[in-house]
């Protein structure tokens, strides 16, 4: 079988030894682009002066992980050795593991900022101060559930998620191929594709938010959409086997 995987081939290595391991076809194409804050990083370099003072980072992507950890290096400025991460996935959370040596808090049971929320919902947040560097296509809903329960949370615009428009003709080279499914991480890329080319295969959801973004679109009407409440290759193997390989 073949799948489009709608990310960048350097951010899915695992996803792609696993399918290929199992048999499939996996072709990979960025849709998204990351481009700096439109001020260049001033505004974030001048918040995280004060980077030693929180209790949490608060990092939901691999993105977000290299961008902290440059920043963090431009600037001079060091986290305190009591500082805990909170992550939405396994992959983000190896990622700060390799670079801080710490284990990151993430909930195992359901991927995204969801699963993050209902794994929060037996801890002291009150007090606790939070730094949370993200997109500017990042929700407020979490926010909004961090305030409610006593946290202060520093939400900083560390980078830009864009539509790379300059894909548009390799995607629709790739859809002419007939890919068995399309797989989206991210509601940003649900948007991207959306705004290249039509949803006729079947979609498969890396998360809550992915898949809340694929049923909102008017052009996924009629179309098939799986959901893995898991972020992990794994998991995207089994829904595979699930739905298409049944005996």
């Amino acid at each position: 079988m073949h799948f489009l995987l709608t990310r960048d081939p350097k951010s899915s290595t695992e996803w792609i030894e696993v399918l290929v391991n199992a048999g499939h076809k996996v072709t990979c194409l960025p849709l998204t682009k990351i481009e700096p804050p439109v001020d260049g990083y001033r505004a974030f370099d001048r918040m995280i002066q004060d980077i030693s003072h929180y209790d949490v980072i608060l990092l939901t992507s691999k993105t977000a992980v290299r961008i902290f950890a440059e920043r963090l290096s431009a600037t001079g400025c060091v986290i305190s050795e009591n500082t805990d991460f909170w992550t939405v996935g396994e992959a983000t959370a190896r990622g700060i593991q390799e670079k801080w040596k710490k284990m990151a808090l993430y909930s195992k049971e359901s991927s995204g900022i969801e699963g993050l929320m209902a794994l929060l919902q037996s801890k002291k947040l009150y007090g606790r101060k939070i730094f949370w560097p993200r997109s500017n296509l990042s929700e407020n809903i979490f926010i909004s559930f961090l305030e409610k329960s006593g946290a202060e949370v520093c939400a900083i615009e560390a980078y830009q998620t864009k539509t790379d428009m300059s894909k548009k003709g390799n995607l629709s080279a790739e859809l002419q191929k007939k890919p068995d499914a399309v797989v989206f991480f991210s509601p940003s890329q649900v948007e991207a594709f959306s705004q290249m080319a039509l949803f006729d295969s079947i979609c498969i959801a890396v998360g809550n938010t992915a898949g809340e973004a694929l049923r909102n679109n008017k052009k996924t009407l009629s179309l098939k959409i799986l959901q893995m409440d898991r972020a992990t290759p794994t998991d995207l193997r089994q829904v595979i086997q699930k739905e298409f390989l049944k005996s």
